[in-house]
C-alpha cells in the first residue's frame, strides 16, 4: 500500500520501498479516480531520488505529486508536503532562490492550516537553509527538532539533510525537552516553525 511505501522511506528501507511503488502502479491507472494516491506514489518516489542524490529526478516526481493533487482533491496539506521536498532538490543543487521561495509555501503553509505532517518535512530542510546564514537559529531547529522521537529517528532524514548539516550545527546542545508530554513537544515545534517565519518575514 501507499502507507507502507511511505513507512518503508522513513526507515530507510528505500529498495522495498521502490518496489512497492512500482507494484502499485499497476493498481492506479486512473489519476482521476484516485489522484492523492497517485500523488503519494509520486512523492515517495520523489523521497527516493532524494537518498540517491538524483536530484532533477526528484524534482520531477515531486512536481508531478502536486500536479495530481491539483487535479483532483486539492489538498493543501499533502501539496505542502510535496513541496517540502521540492525546496529540498533546489537546496541540493544550490538553488537556493527556488528553494527559499518554495520552502517558505510549505512551511507557511502548514502553519496556516495546522499541518502537521509538512511541518514534520519542512522543518528538517528549513534548518539545513538557515544553516547557510543564519547557523545560530539552525542549530536552535536542530537541538528542538531533536527532541522529536520520528524527527530525530528517521533514518530518511539522516541520510538526506542531516548528513549535510554542518557539525557544529549537529553540535548543538540538545533542548531539554525529550521528557516533556507528546502535546507539548509538538507545540514547541509549531514555536519554532513560526520563529523561522518571523525571521524570513523581516528579510523581506
Amino acid at each position: 500500500s501507499i502507507s507502507s511505501a511511505e513507512f518503508l522511506v522513513i526507515t530507510g528501507h528505500y529498495h522495498q520501498a521502490n518496489l512497492e511503488t512500482d507494484s502499485l502502479e499497476d493498481l492506479i491507472q486512473d489519476k482521476y479516480v484516485d489522484g492523492s494516491q497517485n500523488g503519494r506514489r509520486m512523492m515517495v518516489k520523489g523521497w527516493i531520488a532524494l537518498v540517491e542524490e538524483e536530484y532533477a529526478q526528484a524534482l520531477l516526481h515531486f512536481e508531478q505529486s502536486i500536479q495530481y493533487y491539483k487535479e483532483t482533491v486539492y489538498s493543501i496539506e499533502w501539496i505542502a508536503w510535496a513541496q517540502a521536498g521540492i525546496a529540498a532538490a533546489f537546496m541540493f543543487q544550490n538553488q537556493w532562490i527556488e528553494a527559499y521561495q518554495i520552502l517558505r509555501q510549505s512551511l507557511e503553509a502548514s502553519i496556516e492550516i495546522k499541518g502537521f505532517i509538512p511541518l514534520l518535512f519542512s522543518l528538517p530542510f528549513a534548518c539545513y537553509y538557515l544553516a547557510q546564514e543564519h547557523p545560530e537559529l539552525a542549530g536552535e531547529v536542530y537541538a528542538q527538532i531533536q527532541t522529536s522521537p520520528f524527527l530525530a529517528n528517521a533514518q530518511f532524514f539522516k541520510d538526506t539533510v542531516y548528513r549535510h548539516l554542518p557539525d557544529e550545527i549537529k553540535q548543538t546542545k540538545r533542548v531539554d525537552g525529550t521528557n516533556l508530554p507528546e502535546p507539548e513537544l509538538i507545540q514547541n515545534l509549531w514555536e519554532t516553525a513560526s520563529k523561522i517565519m518571523a525571521l524570513w518575514e523581516t528579510e523581506c
